[in-house]
């Protein structure tokens, strides 16, 4: 009987399986002017990718962490230079890191699926 109430209790809590989502706010800029200010809306753990025309590309992965955290891997290119900021954020907290002329700033936000509300 305990083998199948511990099933059961596996089987009623799987929605809590499900992957997070997040939103990510973003503002590049190069030598301080702002060339681009995507938001992205991506699962946990799996990549997204923006690109616009050729001088710009933007991907990132954001992987939560347990304290109201994430981790945040980016690949920024502008105009031929490349950057690749990994960066603990605070969640709903702006982060920004700087190399060189280029400027990243971002907010991860945890998006609330309409099921879970």
């Amino acid at each position: 009987m305990k083998t199948g109430l511990f099933i059961l209790s596996l089987f009623a809590s799987g929605a809590t399986f499900a992957a997070d989502s997040f939103k990510v706010s973003s503002r590049v800029l190069n030598n301080g002017e702002l060339v681009a200010s995507p938001v992205i809306e991506l699962e946990a753990n799996k990549m997204a990718t923006v690109k616009i025309g050729n001088d710009f590309s933007y991907s990132l992965t954001v992987t939560p962490q347990a304290d109201q955290s994430a981790d945040v891997a980016t690949t920024v290119t502008v105009a031929g230079k490349t950057i690749t900021p990994k960066m603990n954020v605070t969640l709903d907290k702006e982060a920004t890191v700087q190399i060189g002329q280029q400027t990243l700033s971002i907010v991860v936000s945890k998006v609330v699926s309409k099921t879970a509300q």
